[in-house]
């Protein structure tokens, strides 16, 4: 059962940079093989993981929220959002099972050819505009001379959101392999990101690495905080400087913003109108988009673009009220908390693994990415690494003591 556990764990973090198809396979295999290492072989004691219980209390609300509120959309299909927390769990808990120096060397390993390959072939779209998996072009936008890369992907906001939170969360933990492979991680989701010409993940990716700057600037050296100064730099000058980026940002103004920049400010007024009207519950969860031309009609706008919020707290806020978006927070903040609890065991996890939810977490602001499913399966995969290294360290601390751990 382990070799097949393992198998299945390096497929499924293969999956998470080229198919989504991979993604639901492999996820439900591995919350199968959860199952089966607490109920059957036994291996795992625990069915109540660390992060269960926040993550449990939202998907409680949600349902409630689905329960009380009438919707043109089939039950089902608003229940499909939320099966992300089987996968969550039987990743975590086969992680727990197979967990080891070697698993973990082997992952890491898969994982950074696994977004060196995504990136060679965003790449390659971007210069040329093809796709040679789709043996199409037609989704790759052209900004200037250059086209928004996809990767394995269809869309450019899943690539840059499902490559930048790879490369956060590798960055540290890939020092153990060789002391340049951070470097490489980060340049790697650096190109990803902009080559998807996503602006919304330009400033995610910049404000992740301020920030990080800021929590832990007592424990860095110059030398550190001096590659950071010049990393974003150069990274600030291909923005501005470049044609693609350039042409990106100039559309960000007040004076030539783009249909994509008003129609997402439009869904804005639009979810705050709703949550305003229903400020406790909200709407009902997944009922957004059904009551967004009633509030533009009420609003006085004349638009009639229908979509998701474009923006994770928003919509939480819209659709599951003050309720529902304080359930969301706080299970941010209990993966964050988590996190940051491991800095005495694995620093860079710890570091590496905050790093992937800032990143998110910023992205949110301006992305669904919490629904986004290729975006969410990463960003629960960065939660179930969270869960397992909390488990299985502060468990080892407890009997062992911390120092024999560092």
């Amino acid at each position: 059962m382990r070799t097949f556990a393992v198998t299945s764990l390096l497929l499924y973090a293969l999956a998470l940079h080229t198919s989504m198809a991979g993604m639901e396979i492999f996820g439900w295999i591995l919350f199968l093989l959860g199952l089966l290492s607490v109920f059957v072989v036994k291996k795992n004691r625990a069915f109540n993981l660390p992060l269960l219980k926040p993550a449990a209390l939202y998907i409680g609300l949600c349902l409630l929220s689905i329960a009380i509120t009438p919707s043109p959309e089939p039950f089902i299909k608003r229940i499909a959002d939320l099966t992300w927390i089987f996968v969550f769990w039987g990743v975590a808990q086969t992680l727990i099972l197979v967990w080891s120096d070697d698993f973990e060397k082997k992952l890491k390993i898969l994982w950074i050819i696994a977004l060196a390959a995504a990136t060679l072939v965003g790449l390659y779209q971007f210069f040329s505009g093809y796709d040679f998996i789709r043996k199409t072009g037609d989704h790759l936008p052209q900004v200037g001379h250059y086209f928004r890369s996809t990767g394995f992907f269809s869309l450019c906001l899943t690539f840059a959101y499902s490559m930048g939170i790879s490369g956060f969360t590798l960055a540290l933990p890939s020092r153990r392999l060789h002391k340049a492979l951070p470097y490489l991680a980060l340049g790697l989701a650096g190109l990803c990101i902009y080559n998807s010409m996503t602006r919304g993940a330009w400033i995610s990716f910049l404000g992740t690495i301020v920030l990080l700057g800021l929590i832990f600037f007592k424990k860095l050296t110059w030398r550190q905080i001096g590659v950071a100064v010049v990393s974003l730099m150069v990274y600030m000058l291909l923005l501005t400087k470049s044609d693609g980026g350039a042409k990106r940002i100039e559309h960000l103004t007040p004076t030539q913003t783009d249909q994509a920049v008003s129609e997402r400010f439009d869904v804005w007024r639009g979810y705050l109108s709703m949550f305003q009207d229903h400020p406790v519950l909200g709407v009902g969860y997944d009922n957004g988009p059904a009551h967004l031309l009633e509030a533009y009609q009420k609003l006085g706008m004349d638009q009639d673009f229908v979509s998701h919020a474009h923006n994770d707290y928003l919509q939480a806020l819209a659709e599951t009220g003050i309720v529902g978006l304080l359930a969301f927070l706080f299970l941010l903040g209990s993966v964050f908390w988590k996190a940051y609890c491991l800095m005495p065991y694995r620093p860079d996890w710890a570091i590496s693994l905050m790093a992937g939810q800032l990143y998110v977490s910023i992205g949110s602001l301006s992305q669904a990415n919490f629904t986004d499913a290729e975006v969410n399966h990463f960003t629960i995969f960065n939660w179930a690494l969270v869960s397992t290294l909390t488990w299985i360290y502060t468990r080892s601390s407890h009997s062992k003591g911390s120092e024999t751990l560092s």
